[in-house]
């Protein structure tokens, strides 16, 4: 499973195909900076695990409903990252199928769209910046025979 972290202080799981595991499975962190930690949390209760090359262990004995995925780095500047959850759901031969958990994607939606927004107001803003700026200097260059 691959998890590539944004600068948007979020998380998103790469690799979205389900897959089954009956034993402890290796997490990437693309993006992972060194000293990071990821901390999995499954119903108020968190587990710990160093990134070492970008990898954590994910345990198989924390697979069961949801987990929440969360990066830090805990420094001077501490950095976090809030991750897509992981949903587990155990199986009767044993195995634990486990999938990004889909079921918040309708607010995921909602808040891209305010992103998105929020984008276009900035940009508008920049955008008239950028024209009085122009204008500003035609209007200096046209005060001066440059040939």
């Amino acid at each position: 499973m691959k998890i590539k972290l944004l600068d948007n202080g979020t998380g998103v799981i790469i690799t979205r195909q389900p897959f089954i595991t009956h034993d402890d499975e290796i997490v990437f962190f693309e993006g992972a900076p060194e000293n990071a930690v990821v901390i999995y949390e499954r119903d108020a209760t968190q587990f710990y695990r160093d990134i070492k090359d970008c990898k954590a262990e994910l345990p198989f004995a924390i697979l069961e409903g949801v987990i929440k995925i969360s990066v830090v780095v805990i420094s001077a500047h501490s950095i976090k990252w809030t991750c897509e959850e992981l949903f587990a759901n155990v199986l009767e031969s044993g195995g634990v199928l486990i999938a990004p958990n889909d079921m918040n994607l309708p607010q995921q939606v909602v808040d891209l769209k305010l992103e998105n927004e929020a984008l276009k107001k900035e940009n508008a803003e920049i955008r008239r910046i950028i024209k009085e700026i122009e204008d500003k200097l035609q209007g200096i260059l046209e005060g001066y025979d440059l040939i």
